[in-house]
């Protein structure tokens, strides 16, 4: 897979996955969870990936025609490869509506693996939101610490 990566170093999903006691009663869920954020993350790296591969510039220019000019005709609908370049912008605009989509969606995985493992489940699965997360632990914090 050439071309750009997100890389999520900070997120240490293995040794989170590790430090979950095996007597936890929400262990499973946590596991769940845990998944569901690793297997967006890759969904997102996907997503970019073949964003950038739909668009082969190459393919679309011919050998004995000016860049700019070719790349004018594109935009004014009639380059000499019209419909390659239009089915390559399709596709890579779904490609990016689709990592934008599935980045968005980390904050709910997020949010949920927090309330599972920092506040036991103080929200309720189908109302966790990640301000609702937020909003929680910092009231928790504060009262813990005066």
């Amino acid at each position: 897979m050439n071309g750009v990566i997100v890389h999520y170093e900070k997120w240490e999903l293995g040794a989170l996955r590790d430090k979950i006691p095996r007597n936890n009663s929400t262990r499973n869920q946590l596991l769940n969870q845990i998944r569901s954020v690793d297997r967006t993350k890759k969904i997102v790296n996907y997503h970019i990936f073949k964003a950038q591969e739909a668009f082969d510039i190459d393919q679309l220019f011919t050998n004995n025609t000016n860049a700019a000019d070719e790349i004018m005709r594109y935009l004014l609908g009639c380059g000499s490869n019209q419909e390659k370049f239009e089915l390559d912008r399709i596709a890579i605009e779904a490609n990016i509506i689709g990592a934008i989509f599935h980045t968005r969606s980390l904050w709910d995985h997020f949010a949920q693996l927090v309330n599972t493992l920092l506040l036991e489940n103080d929200i309720d699965v189908h109302s966790v939101t990640i301000r609702g997360v937020l909003d929680r632990r910092n009231n928790c914090h504060q009262k813990c610490v005066t």
